[in-house]
């Protein structure tokens, strides 16, 4: 005779969360995961985030949670500031990385006061383009927007071989007073892989030396145009100054 076959064990199913399969003493296979291994497994899945939110509600909580914390990956490659005459700010989203930043700027910035229509969105081959108008801001507002704005970068974990940085920082042309304040509050906390000017003055230049300090500039490329400096070895003596704290 033929050995019989052991009985067929049947999977158990939490009513909670229809999508996941119970233990044997009533849990939840996502109430016995720790947290911040599930918070690590979104760091390496931003593209799906908006599919785990849909999966039941536990997972959907544990999503907002992680959304609304400051550790996740970065998440731009580059920020562009364009001054002198269009007074905007560009920032580069990775597309596989634009689920996850649009659902932060949604907890993050957009407010009553603050509407989700007032960031202009463009996509940009591998790239989502957010772009945000200065001149369609009220000064007084600017500060927190642009604080809530930097919470949206992203960070990372500690344990995450990801360094806080951008690929690339870009200044164009002169900047005033107003533009150098919101200039160092959106590059809180991060380091800068390369720094591109475009133009700069005496007193951008002298700017522009205290960012690579602050930030851990690794490259820059630097144009200075001479009907912009005051001093003609302003320039040279910009360059040695880079050079000096590189």
């Amino acid at each position: 005779h033929m050995p019989e076959c052991p009985p067929i064990k049947r999977a158990h199913y939490c009513a909670r969360h229809p999508h996941t399969q119970e233990s044997p003493t009533g849990e939840s296979i996502l109430d016995k995961l720790p947290e911040v291994l599930l918070h690590q497994l979104f760091d390496h899945t931003p593209s799906s985030i908006m599919n785990l939110k849909m999966v039941c509600h536990t997972l959907r909580q544990i999503v907002e949670r992680y959304i609304q914390q400051a550790r996740t990956v970065l998440l731009i490659d580059k920020i562009e500031v364009c001054w002198s005459k269009k007074r905007v700010i560009r920032i580069f989203v990775p597309t596989d990385k634009s689920d996850l930043f649009e659902l932060r700027l949604k907890h993050f910035v957009i407010s009553a006061q603050f509407s989700r229509s007032r960031i202009m969105r463009y996509c940009k081959e591998s790239h989502m383009m957010y772009f945000l108008d200065f001149k369609k801001i009220r000064k007084n507002s600017e500060g927190s927007i642009i604080d809530r704005l930097n919470a949206c970068l992203g960070g990372v974990c500690s344990n995450s071989l990801e360094r806080r940085s951008t690929t690339k920082f870009v200044f164009e042309h002169q900047f005033d007073e107003r533009c150098r304040g919101i200039v160092r509050k959106i590059l809180r906390g991060l380091n800068i892989y390369e720094l591109r000017v475009e133009c700069a003055d005496d007193e951008d230049c002298a700017f522009i030396c205290q960012l690579i300090e602050a930030h851990a500039v690794d490259a820059i490329s630097l144009t200075v145009f001479s009907p912009t400096i005051s001093d003609p070895g302003m320039g040279l003596g910009a360059i040695r100054c880079f050079a000096e704290i590189m």
